[in-house]
Formats: structure tokens, sequence, C-alpha cells
């Protein structure tokens, strides 16, 4: 594994917190000792320009007020199915569908991290989605993509589906030769329902 990426399991109630870290910060895994360090763009004092992904819901819109007050309005790029339902946070706003890869690659263009925030379709339709978003990133020389997935192991809990989808998004991000950072948070009940058998 490469010292700068790194997966994270994460509790709901702190895993907000890891997602601006893991936009800040990398990861450095040695032995059972992790220790935070300093990403040469915030050491230098740099700034970088993030996207955000789901702008509109509820983590993606509170993950975009925290990173403005951080690094300026400026320097935020929301991205949203529907961009006028997330005009209100007063940023950027690109369209982004994740059925549609070729949103994603004019999305990210200039973008060095952006943070992508696992899908809410139907598990069997997540990988593709997925897939265009770090396919367009890696097309459009994103630096670094900092995932949202779940915690769980396949087989065994009713959303096995869904946590089979997040392992391969999340192998994909680490097969993308991208810097990453992987968060494990708890499952959104709300809109996983009605996929349980």
């Amino acid at each position: 594994m490469n010292p700068k990426n790194k997966i994270k399991p994460a509790s709901y109630s702190v895993f907000l917190i890891f997602t601006i870290v893991g936009l800040f910060f990398t990861f450095h895994c040695n032995n059972l000792q992790n220790i935070f360090a300093y990403n040469l763009i915030t050491q230098k004092r740099q700034i970088m320009k993030v996207a955000v992904t789901t702008a509109s819901g509820n983590l993606g819109g509170e993950i975009i007020k925290v990173l403005v007050n951080e690094i300026g309005a400026d320097n935020v790029i929301g991205i949203a199915r529907t961009p006028g339902k997330a005009e209100h946070l007063g940023v950027e706003i690109k369209r982004g569908d994740y059925n549609n890869k070729e949103d994603f690659n004019k999305a990210l263009k200039g973008v060095d991290v952006v943070l992508l925030v696992s899908g809410m379709d139907h598990p069997d339709n997540r990988i593709g989605q997925h897939r265009n978003v770090i396919n367009a990133a890696k097309v459009c020389g994103v630096k670094k993509i900092v995932y949202t997935s779940i915690i769980g192991k396949d087989g065994s809990s009713t959303f096995d589906a869904i946590v089979k989808s997040n392992r391969q998004t999340e192998k994909d991000i680490q097969d993308s030769g991208l810097e990453w950072s992987i968060g494990r948070n708890g499952l959104y009940i709300e809109p996983d329902v009605e996929y349980i058998d």
C-alpha cells in the first residue's frame, strides 16, 4: 500500500471530520501506528481546488460549508445532478450526474482533489457511476480522490450488495494511480431500505 493512501473506519460522528481531514492531510501507516502528516499542499500554504460531489445532499452540502471556511469559496466547486438545488451554498456549482461521464469530464477540469460521496442508486448501478467519476478524475489530472465508503464485511449483513459495491469502488480508486483517502462510515439507512431483500 502506498504510504500516502489509507482506508480509515469511522463512526458517523467523526466521519465528517475524517472527510475534511482526508482532503487536506495524507494518512501514513507504519505497522499499527497511524501518523497524520501535512500534505505538501497545506504545508506550503498553497490553495488547492476541491470538488465535492452530491453538493445538494446533506453530507456534500455540510462539507462544502466547512471547506468554504477553510480555503474560501473560490477554491471549492460543488457538483450536483441538479445544480439549482445547490446554488445556496455560495460556491461554483457544476452539473454532475453519476450516470453521465461527460458531466464529470467537464466538472473536474482544474480540480486538485475530488470528494466522491457514494451514490445512492441501486447497488448494481453504483460501480459504473463511481467509475465515471474516477475515470474523469484521471483524465482531468486530479491528484487525489477522497471517498465516502461504508463499514461492514461482505456476506455479513442484509446490506451485503451495498457493501460489495462500495468495496469495488474502493478497489477501483486504489488501482487508479491517484492518491486517495477512504473513510468507512455507518450506513445511511433511509436511502437503502428499499434495497433490502
